[in-house]
This record gives C-alpha cells, structure tokens and sequence, in this order.
C-alpha cells in the first residue's frame, strides 16, 4: 500500500474519531458537572438596586426670584358708531365686565328714501307739470348693534341715551383685561 492511500485509509478516521470523542466527553462533563463554583459566587446576578438611605431633619426651604419691570395693561379701545343714526339703548353701564362680541349699544338708523311719482299719464308719455305728484316715501328704520371688540370693562361713556351720532363717532371706551 501506498503512504498515500495509508493515510486516506487509517489516519484520517482515527484523528476524526479522536476529536469527535474528545468533544464529546468534554461537553458530557460541563452538562453534568457545571463550572467552578468559585467563579459562580462572583457573577450571581439579584437583579436589586441598593437603596439609598437619607436621614431626615428638619430645615427651612428658601426659593426666591427677583424680577425688575412694570406691569401695563392694554390701551383702552375706542367703541364707534358703525353708522349714522340715534343711540336708542344701552346695554351696559359703565364699569361692567363685558366678553368679546357683547353688545353695548344700540343705534337706531332711518334712511329716507327717494320720493315716489304717485300719478301717471294716460298715455305713459310725458308728464304735465300739474299731473306730476310726489309723495314722501316711509322712512326704512333699522337697528345697528356696536359690539364689545374685546373682553374687559367698559369706561366711561361720551353719549347718552337719545343722541345723534354720525358714522365714526367715538361712543365710548373699552378697556381690555389684557396686560
């Protein structure tokens, strides 16, 4: 036989053979035996954390901010009529707390409009001077509210109950509560 086929044929199994029995026991071992009990006592995880202990007495607590400044409220807003007319109501006194959008005064508006021709000609044509006939037409009335712009308090009032007001004109203040 050849070396070749020596080694192909005896000392390839065997060495295969020794190392397989090797790993073998050595795991059979480490199942049934453990590990170096020595080495266990240092690695025993508890899963705990040490609790921190303070001890308990009596102090005062102290927690102090100094701030330089001044506190401002918002400029106070004028109330205007929306149109011109005759304040009919007021809703409000001064000094009440109003919130936004409340109604504050109420301006009665009349506008007059055109005259109407009552008599007409026959023939729908022209019109003589004496068949021509104008009455006055009712005056359509409407009501107009002036709201609150903001919420705070009302100030003092620059009209009374009954006054004409034109378009603009300054009614009164609000005050916000804003700073």
């Amino acid at each position: 036989m050849s070396q070749r086929r020596v080694f192909r044929r005896f000392v390839l199994p065997i060495s295969w053979l020794l190392t397989g029995s090797v790993i073998a026991v050595s795991l059979v071992s480490f199942a049934f035996t453990g590990s170096n009990s020595a080495n266990d006592d240092q690695l025993d995880p508890t899963g705990e954390v040490p609790a921190e202990t303070v001890t308990v007495g009596e102090a005062t607590v102290e927690n102090t901010l100094a701030i330089t400044g001044t506190i401002k409220l918002d400029e106070a807003q004028t109330l205007n009529a929306p149109v011109d007319g005759v304040v009919n109501w007021a809703f409000v006194k001064p000094g009440d707390n109003v919130s936004k959008g409340a109604r504050i005064f109420q301006i009665r508006a009349e506008i007059q409009p055109e005259a109407t021709d009552t008599a007409r000609s026959a023939d729908n044509g022209s019109k003589s001077a004496d068949e021509q006939h104008q009455t006055p037409a009712k005056a359509v009335v409407t009501y107009h509210d002036v709201r609150a712009t903001a919420t705070g308090k009302v100030g003092k009032l620059a009209i009374a109950l009954e006054d004409e007001v034109t378009k603009g004109t300054a009614l009164g203040k609000l005050q916000p509560e804003n700073f």
